[in-house]
């Protein structure tokens, strides 16, 4: 390891921020909203193809939505900011170091399980973002 980073060794935030920077996290945050305006009509027609098929079986409860519903409501949704892959990262983090083995929804529960408090993760995003 070089001198920079040992220096940085006692702190992880310091040493997480050095492979992590800022910068980064702003440039994905723009490619990720650049890709999901490029990607827009393709997701909102498997949505689609998703709710008919689930018609047709008969388990769908909802009216299928109209395609245009389904690509108004993709564009109405907030852009990626930065901070959100930052907490991204020390959500994938705490999972590692505590991992629940039921499922990825039980992170979001509202009673302790293991080590991790409940309500950790969803104080930090939301479960459909």
């Amino acid at each position: 390891p070089t001198r920079e980073v040992l220096d940085l060794a006692e702190s992880p935030i310091k040493l997480f921020w050095y492979f992590v920077p800022k910068t980064l996290l702003h440039m994905i945050a723009k490619e990720s909203n650049l890709y999901a305006k490029q990607t827009l009509l393709s997701r909102a027609r498997r949505i689609r193809d998703k709710q008919l098929a689930s018609k047709w079986r008969g388990t769908r409860v909802k009216e299928v939505e109209s395609l245009k519903a389904i690509r108004e409501r993709l564009r109405a949704m907030k852009p990626f900011e930065p901070h959100e892959y930052a907490h991204l990262i020390g959500l994938r983090v705490a999972r590692m170091l505590c991992p629940h083995r039921r499922r990825l929804s039980s992170h979001w529960g509202t009673t302790s399980v293991g080590a991790l408090p409940a309500g950790t993760f969803n104080a930090w995003m939301p479960r459909n973002r």
